[in-house]
């Protein structure tokens, strides 16, 4: 067996010079994408483009469902 002395590398440690600048180009990075991404945000309070059935025409309809006698059809679905 042979008997060595463990050879142990000393890690090189990070310059705070270099970490400060990839930190100042990952932010320029998002602050650019940011820019390119900027969409409007719609206000929530705008009616839909596609109107909805109104309750009254739900009703209608199960009620003329209900008279001709389709009662499966006419209860609601759950």
């Amino acid at each position: 067996m042979y008997l060595e002395p463990t050879i142990r590398r000393k890690r090189r440690r990070s310059s705070p010079l270099r970490v400060m600048f990839l930190l100042m180009l990952i932010s320029a990075g998002i602050y650019v994408y940011a820019l390119i991404k900027q969409e409007q945000i719609e206000s929530p309070f705008i009616p839909t483009p596609t109107p909805t059935r109104a309750a009254v025409s739900y009703a209608a309809e199960a009620e003329e469902l209900y008279l001709q006698g389709k009662l499966a059809e006419a209860t609601p679905v759950r």
